[in-house]
C-alpha cells in the first residue's frame, strides 16, 4: 500500500505539469506492481484485490495519457476519490484477514471432484439445461412480441436497445451464466455420456447464440470470459491455447457485432474526438477505458445533490418494481462529458449517493465482500462458489466500466447463482443426514 501511495502522489504531481503520459505510465507500473504482490502472497491468478487493483489503476493510468479533446484536468477532489476507490477496500480486507484468520491451502483438481457428489453434480446439471431453456424461450418471446431479431436488422444503429420486453430480458440475458455452469460440470465429473456431452456442447451453444443475435458484444464477451475464468480459478492456471483460440473468436464476432450495429468508423470517430488519428481498433478501447474517469471528474465537478442512497439502491428500486409506481425514486440527472459516452466506473453511484464518504463506505463494503468470496471459495464444499467468485472477478477487472454493483442485472446474476449454490448445498446437507 505504501508504494502505490507514494507511485499515485508522484503520478497526481506529474499531471500537474502536464506530462500526463509519465503520470499515466507510472499509475500502469503500481497497478502491475500490486497484481504481482496480491499473487505472490494468495497464489491465486485471480485474487481479487490483485485484479480489481490490476483494472482499476492501470484504466486510470491509460485515462491520464489525454488522448482525446473530451478529457480535461482532474480535480483534486477526483484523484483523492480514485485513491479511496482502491485505498479502503484493500485496508477494510486486510483488517478482517487478520482478525480472522483461516486455511489457504489450495487443493488439487483431484481433491476437488472427491468432494461432491454425483447428486450435487446432477443438480448442477439441470440448473445448466433449465437455465439454458429458460434463457431461450424468453428471446423467443420477446422476438414474437417485437417481431425482429437485432442481428437481421439494418440501418438502425441502436436496435439491439431496443430489444427487451420489461422483466423479461433479465432472463434472455442469463445465458451467459451457461458457459460457466458448463465448465463446473465438466471439469468436476470423471467421464461424460454421449447425451450428457451433447446436452453440454448444445447449452453453450445457445447461450453463446443469443448474446449475437440480440447484437449484444458485452454479453458475447462477458459469456466466453467468465467460461474461462472458471478454468483458470479452478486448475490454477490459464492454458496459453485457450486464450489465443477464445482472443481470435472474440475479435472476430467483435467486428461481425460491431458492422451489424451499422455503426460506421467515421460516425464513432466523430463521437471519441481523438487528438491524433489512430485506427479504430485503438481508439475505441481507449475511449472506453478512459472516459469513464473524466465522466467522474465530470460528477464531482457538477453534482448539485446527492442521491442518499437511491442510486446505489437502483437493483432493489428496479428488479421490485417500485421505480414503475414511484418514477422519482429512479430519477436522477446523469452527469456525463458527453451524451452517447455513458460508462461511469464502479465508484460513480456511490459518490453520487454521499460524495467522498459514498466512496469510503462502497470500500469498506467491497473489502468485506472480497473476504467473504475468497474465503468461501478456499472451502470448496460447493462449486458453485466458482460462478459466483469469477462474475465478481469480471465486474472488479473491469472496474473501469461502470457501477457494476448499482445494475439489477448484475443482481439478477448473483441471486439465479445462489439459487443454484443453496440447491448444491442443500442437497449435500441431505445426503449427509
Amino acid at each position: 500500500m505504501l508504494v502505490y501511495t507514494i507511485a499515485y502522489i508522484v503520478s497526481f504531481i506529474l499531471s500537474r505539469i502536464s506530462l500526463n503520459e509519465v503520470s499515466g505510465i507510472v499509475l500502469i507500473f503500481a497497478a502491475i506492481y500490486i497484481y504481482r504482490k496480491r499473487y505472490k502472497e494468495s497464489s491465486n491468478i485471480l485474487d481479487l484485490l490483485g485484479v480489481y487493483g490490476l483494472g482499476f489503476i492501470a484504466a486510470q493510468g491509460i485515462a491520464c495519457f489525454k488522448l482525446s479533446y473530451l478529457q480535461n484536468t482532474w480535480l483534486p477532489l477526483t484523484w483523492l476519490c480514485l485513491y479511496l476507490a482502491y485505498a479502503c477496500p484493500y485496508i477494510s480486507y486486510h483488517i478482517l484477514n487478520k482478525q480472522f484468520k483461516y486455511n489457504k491451502t489450495i487443493k488439487s483438481i483431484t481433491e476437488l471432484k472427491s468432494s461432491i457428489s454425483k447428486k450435487q453434480l446432477n443438480i448442477i446439471y439441470m440448473s445448466m439445461i433449465l437455465l439454458s431453456i429458460i434463457s431461450l424461450a424468453a428471446f423467443l418471446t420477446e422476438a414474437a412480441v417485437l417481431s425482429y431479431i437485432p442481428l437481421f436488422v439494418r440501418g438502425v444503429p441502436h436496435a439491439y436497445s431496443y430489444f427487451h420486453i420489461r422483466g423479461v430480458h433479465y432472463f434472455t440475458v442469463s445465458c451467459v451464466l451457461v458457459p460457466s455452469i458448463a465448465v463446473i460440470y465438466t471439469l468436476y465429473s470423471d467421464t461424460l455420456s454421449k447425451v450428457r456431452l451433447i446436452s453440454v456442447t448444445a447449452c453453450v451453444l445457445v447461450s453463446v447464440l443469443i448474446p449475437i443475435l440480440c447484437v449484444s458484444r458485452f454479453q458475447l464477451i462477458f459469456a466466453l470470459i467468465c467460461a474461462i475464468l472458471t478454468i483458470t480459478v479452478i486448475k490454477r492456471y490459464i492454458p496459453l491455447k485457450l486464450i489465443i483460440y477464445t482472443l481470435v473468436l472474440l475479435t472476430v464476432m467483435y467486428v461481425i457485432l460491431t458492422i451489424a450495429r451499422s455503426h460506421d468508423v467515421e460516425y464513432l470517430n466523430s463521437i471519441f474526438e481523438m487528438r491524433y488519428n489512430v485506427p479504430i481498433f485503438i481508439s475505441q478501447p481507449y475511449i472506453y477505458i478512459s472516459n469513464n474517469y473524466d465522466n467522474f471528474n465530470y460528477l464531482v465537478s457538477n453534482i448539485s445533490s446527492y442521491s442518499l442512497g437511491l442510486k446505489s439502491l437502483y437493483p432493489f428500486i428496479a428488479l421490485t418494481g417500485l421505480k414503475f409506481f414511484m418514477p422519482a425514486l429512479a430519477d436522477f440527472p446523469i452527469y456525463v462529458v458527453k451524451e452517447e459516452l455513458s460508462t461511469l466506473t464502479l465508484v460513480y453511484d456511490a459518490y453520487y449517493d454521499f460524495g467522498i464518504f459514498g466512496i469510503i463506505l462502497f470500500g469498506i463494503l467491497l473489502g468485506c465482500m472480497i473476504y467473504v468470496l475468497e474465503r468461501l471459495m478456499y472451502i470448496k464444499s460447493n462449486p458453485i462458489i466458482y460462478l459466483i467468485y469469477v462474475q465478481s472477478t469480471l465486474y472488479l477487472l473491469l472496474s473501469f466500466f461502470t457501477t457494476w454493483f448499482s445494475n439489477p442485472t448484475t443482481w439478477f446474476y448473483f441471486a439465479i447463482s445462489v439459487l443454484i449454490y443453496i440447491a448444491v448445498f442443500l442437497k449435500n446437507k441431505l445426503q449427509l443426514r
